[in-house]
């Protein structure tokens, strides 16, 4: 059975009672017993009668409540094992309809605590079947009944548990477990988007209900998005839930999946430039990819200090050193000569691809007021994306601190770009759990 689609059917069970529901007389018959076990110096015919104890249940035998007594302090104890082998006993001794709703209650506890849903299945109809369930009870255990089937039908045949969970969740709409196991049932069969909207209104009906709803629920959505190479679903489903749950496992995860299943190319040095800010490089590979990226637009202090980061986390293994020295070793030796052009070049850029060309190295450089310029001025210019222009702008205003100027600037990007923006949006935002700012790779220091 699918651990996954087990624990959502399990979800329908919540609101069954506790087990055994035991009367405060029941519970005192057998303390008082206890300490009769311990009184050594009585008779022992007094002794033997304060020896045993019973589930003084109405409706139960004598034979009855010895035989499921072992049992029910297994699980009270929650030792599954005790509980298990105390089973056998108690159902053999179970004939009145009280005895056999007790001993079922019995086995949902012990079914819940092994994660046995052919179990679960079992005690809940032991409990229908019992005639003795509260009438208040009945729909929720036939509701159980219905969501464990499918569960188990699932198994062998998950277009059946399909029809059985969609009539079910047709009958009880905001039944947010028979929610989650249809989704489960729905990837099951590669209906991936049917799965991720099952998933997504789950988590909508337990905010609408005032809970958290709980992280699995957006993580399991992205994976199946992901796995199904769905871009836009796993955009939507990562920034739920980085908004819900900003950890940096989650920013990490959900910027990697952008990555992966992005096509904007052209803003791929945005992309990196977020991951990092955001903890999410964790790979000798993103972090050559970025600095090729940043060399690429000529970010030279960028190249040199994402690099030096690198080395300095050990993520350059020994065989590609010499290569990404090699790389590190251009940036550095141009770096003097760009660092003395720069100053007289942002005085008056000829063309707006000068002065975005200009913010690029003013940026790599750890000069963010100055690289802000340089993008207004590739506004003002003309000649480029204007899209991706604002984008370098939210982050040159990012990361000097200037959060409200780069919120508007961010908010200016539409098209392919606006997707990234967003990220930064939401970084500004949520930034992960523990980092209150934004946190901009070293400046790169002149050449020595």
């Amino acid at each position: 059975m699918n651990r996954s689609i087990l624990a959502s059917a399990a979800i329908a069970l919540v609101a069954l009672p506790a087990v055994p529901a035991l009367s405060q007389s029941s519970a005192q018959t057998m303390r008082d017993a206890q300490q009769g076990n311990r009184r050594g110096h009585q008779s022992d015919g007094e002794g033997q009668q304060q020896r045993q104890t019973h589930l003084q249940i109405t409706g139960l035998s004598r034979q009855e409540s010895d035989a499921m007594l072992p049992a029910y302090q297994a699980v009270q104890s929650q030792d599954w094992a005790a509980a298990t082998a105390a089973l056998p006993a108690a159902q053999a001794a179970a004939q009145s309809p009280t005895a056999r709703y007790v001993l079922g209650q019995l086995e949902l506890q012990i079914a819940r605590g092994t994660n046995n849903s052919e179990l679960m299945l079992q005690a809940v109809n032991q409990m229908i079947d019992s005639g003795a369930a509260p009438a208040d009870q009945i729909e929720a255990l036939q509701r159980a009944k219905t969501s464990l089937t499918a569960a188990n039908v699932a198994q062998s045949d998950p277009a059946a548990a399909e029809t059985q969970l969609a009539q079910l969740l047709a009958a009880d709409a905001n039944n947010i477990g028979t929610m989650i196991q249809l989704a489960e049932v729905k990837e099951r069969l590669n209906k991936h988007e049917e799965a991720i909207a099952l998933f997504q209104r789950a988590i909508a009906a337990s905010t609408a209900a005032g809970q958290a709803a709980p992280q699995d629920y957006y993580r399991r959505a992205l994976a199946i998005a992901y796995g199904a190479h769905l871009a836009q679903p796993s955009l939507e489903v990562a920034t739920q839930l980085i908004a819900a749950y900003p950890t940096g496992e989650n920013w990490r995860d959900s910027l990697r999946v952008y990555r992966s299943l992005a096509t904007d190319r052209q803003a791929e040095l945005d992309l990196f430039r977020l991951m990092h800010d955001a903890g999410a490089l964790a790979s000798e590979a993103e972090y050559v990819t970025y600095a090729e990226t940043a060399n690429r637009a000529v970010a030279l202090g960028e190249v040199k200090s994402v690099l030096d980061e690198a080395f300095a986390r050990n993520m350059i293994q020994a065989s590609n050193a010499t290569s990404v020295r090699a790389l590190q070793s251009s940036a550095v030796n141009r770096m003097q000569a760009d660092r003395g052009s720069l100053a007289t070049e942002a005085r008056n850029p000829a063309t707006g691809t000068a002065a975005l060309r200009i913010g690029d190295a003013y940026f790599g450089y750890g000069q963010y007021a100055e690289a802000a310029q340089a993008y207004r001025t590739a506004l003002q210019k003309g000649g480029q994306d204007a899209n991706l222009v604002n984008l370098r702008l939210g982050e040159a205003l990012a990361r000097a601190g200037q959060r409200a100027e780069a919120e508007t600037a961010f908010r200016a990007v539409t098209g392919p770009h606006q997707p990234i923006a967003a990220f930064w949006l939401l970084f500004l935002a949520h930034p992960p759990q523990g980092q209150a700012a934004p946190a901009p790779a070293p400046a790169a220091a002149p050449a020595q």
